[in-house]
C-alpha cells in the first residue's frame, strides 16, 4: 500500500495523475519542472514518471 499525505489521501496517486495529464497534454510548453518537498516525495515523483 501505498504512503498516505494529507487527508489520508495516497501520496503516489497525485503524482501519478499530473503526470498523465502533462504527457497528454497538447501544449507548447517545452520544460514542467515538478517540485517535491522532501525524498519520500521525490522517489514517488520518480516511480510516477517511469511508468
Amino acid at each position: 500500500m501505498d504512503e498516505v499525505g494529507a487527508c489520508g489521501f495516497p501520496v503516489f496517486e497525485p503524482c501519478r495523475i499530473s503526470v498523465d495529464a502533462l504527457r497528454g497534454a497538447q501544449s507548447a510548453v517545452a520544460r514542467c519542472v515538478l517540485v517535491a518537498f522532501d525524498e519520500r516525495t521525490r522517489r514517488f515523483w520518480e516511480r510516477a514518471l517511469a511508468a
